[in-house]
C-alpha cells in the first residue's frame, strides 16, 4: 500500500511540474500583445553584467526604446511595434525576453533614469 502511494505522489508531482512548465513556457513566448492599442511592451533580461550601455544599444538595434529599467541592471522594459522583436533582441545578446502580461510585478519596479523624478 505505502508503493502504491509513493508512485502515485511522484506521478502527481511530474504532472504538476510539467503544467507549471508548460505554463511558464507560454507566458513567456506570447507572440503578440494583449493590447492591441497601445505599443507592445516587453520585459528584457540580459545576462547579469551587462552594461546599461550594452542592454540599451541592443535594444535600439533590434528596433526598440528602453522604457524603464528593471529591479536589477540587467532588467529593462521596452517597447517596440516591430513584429519580431523579441527574436531580433535575443539574436543580438539578450537572455530572455518575457511576455507584456508579466511586465509589471514586484521585481521589475525600481528607480530608473527614464522615469520623471
Amino acid at each position: 500500500m505505502k508503493l502504491k502511494n509513493f508512485y502515485s505522489f511522484v506521478i502527481s508531482s511530474l504532472v504538476l511540474v510539467l503544467m507549471l512548465g508548460a505554463f511558464a513556457y507560454a507566458s513567456v513566448r506570447i507572440d503578440r500583445p494583449f493590447d492591441r492599442s497601445a505599443t507592445p511592451q516587453y520585459a528584457v533580461l540580459f545576462w547579469p553584467g551587462t552594461s546599461t550601455n550594452e542592454a540599451i544599444r541592443i535594444i535600439v538595434k533590434a528596433g526598440g526604446r528602453p522604457v524603464r529599467t528593471g529591479g536589477y541592471d540587467f532588467l529593462f522594459i521596452a517597447a517596440s511595434t516591430h513584429n519580431n522583436f523579441q527574436v531580433r533582441v535575443e539574436n543580438l545578446g539578450a537572455f530572455l525576453v518575457f511576455s507584456p502580461i508579466i511586465k509589471g510585478g514586484c521585481i521589475i519596479e525600481n528607480r530608473t533614469p527614464f522615469k520623471k523624478i
